[in-house]
């Protein structure tokens, strides 16, 4: 179950700064303590994360997670 890492994708067609996100997979992992999926979001059970952006028409976020063993 634990620990896991997330791979959190994003699209957006304007060109910025790949770092802007950085709040939004703060909140994203917040959330998932607030849900119960994750102890706490420290090192203990999550044990690093990716992003990754797709430059497409619309806005959409998607946050995958990977358990490790």
């Amino acid at each position: 179950k634990w620990p896991i890492k997330t791979i959190f994708r994003f699209a957006d067609w304007r060109r910025r700064d790949i770092d802007g996100e950085v709040i939004s997979i703060k909140n994203a992992h917040d959330a998932l303590v607030d849900l119960g999926m994750l102890p706490d979001d420290s090192r203990k059970y999550l044990h690093g994360f990716t992003v990754e952006m797709l430059e497409e028409k619309g806005e959409w976020y998607d946050l995958e997670i990977v358990e490790l063993t």
